[in-house]
Order: structure tokens, then C-alpha cells, then sequence
């Protein structure tokens, strides 16, 4: 077991990172190299004295076999009541991170 929320760790997502990715929400990487993925998971964990769980969402730096650290998510999100919140949350990042992929960048034109 890597970390405490192991016993539900639901992964989302590996996405190939974007050359504007630091500008989201990785400032854990200035003066360093972006990495060549991203993956996003949600994280769930029973809420103290409660019987109820709370659910975040972490994004972890990520190589393309999709190796990563789950002890240093450069992203965690608030905890959610709700996993529905969660899911939407991820969804949310994810769009951003496959919106800013040098796929999808604007093509300038070459005369």
C-alpha cells in the first residue's frame, strides 16, 4: 500500500503533458522538467469520526508507462462529499490538461 487512500483509488486518466500545463496549476515545477504525463485519480477515504466518505481528486506527475509517485500528487483538490462532485472535478481537469496538449494547440501558419 503507497499511500493511506489506497483502499479506494480509482485512476482516471494518463495524459500526455502540454507545453502550457505549468500554467494550470504546476508551479511544483518551476525550475524543473514538466513530465511527459499526467495521471488523474480520485482518492476516497472515510471522513473522521463519520461513517461517511470523502472523495479528492490528486493529479500525479506520470511517465508514459504511467509509473508514478502516489506519495507526491502535484494537484489535490478540496474533499468532496459526494463522488459525483469528484468525478466532475476530474472530468473538469482533465479537459484542461487535454486542451493544453501540443496536439491541440493552435497551428501557426508557415508562409
Amino acid at each position: 500500500m503507497q499511500n493511506e487512500h489506497y483502499r479506494d483509488f480509482y485512476g482516471r486518466a494518463l495524459i500526455p503533458a502540454g507545453s502550457c500545463d505549468s500554467k494550470l496549476f504546476f508551479d511544483h515545477f518551476s525550475g524543473q522538467s514538466i513530465p511527459s504525463h499526467w495521471f488523474i485519480a480520485l482518492e476516497g477515504k472515510t471522513a473522521l469520526a463519520s461513517t461517511k466518505f470523502e472523495w479528492i481528486v490528486s493529479v500525479f506527475p506520470s511517465d508514459s508507462a504511467g509509473i508514478y509517485d502516489a506519495n507526491a500528487p502535484c494537484y489535490t483538490s478540496i474533499c468532496f462529499e459526494s463522488i459525483h462532485e469528484a468525478i466532475e472535478t476530474a472530468r473538469h481537469i482533465e479537459t484542461e490538461l487535454r486542451n493544453n496538449t501540443p496536439a491541440s494547440a493552435p497551428q501557426e501558419k508557415i508562409s
